[in-house]
């Protein structure tokens, strides 16, 4: 899925992205809420780092141009900020069929 996302932004002229990787929990957690009824999909997910605020919200444009975003999983934490230690943007997007969690933010964050 890393690599799916970073073609895309690539594709479309996105070289800013300064990290990606997968954003895992530990195994045991990931078990446990397993076992609790969640989604694997709320397991683990991409996480994205570019080098400013408005880099976040281009890459946010593009992957819901290039995937299918899932309604209501959209949340801005820069905009409407409920921390100042943790400022990003996080959406759910489908890809190849499966349910993708991205988090965007900015290496400051």
């Amino acid at each position: 899925m890393v690599d799916i996302i970073k073609e895309k932004l690539e594709n479309n002229g996105y070289s800013f992205v300064a990290k990606m990787d997968w954003d895992r929990m530990p195994l045991y957690t990931a078990y446990s809420l397993l076992q609790e009824g969640y989604a694997l999909s709320d397991l683990f997910g991409v996480k994205v780092v570019t080098d400013s605020t408005i880099h976040c919200y281009s890459i946010l444009g593009i992957l819901h141009n290039s995937f299918k975003p899932i309604e209501g999983q959209f949340e801005d934490n820069i905009a409407i900020e409920k921390s100042i230690f943790s400022r990003y943007l996080q959406t759910k997007v489908i890809i190849n069929g499966m349910e993708v969690k991205v988090t965007i933010q900015t290496e400051a964050d």
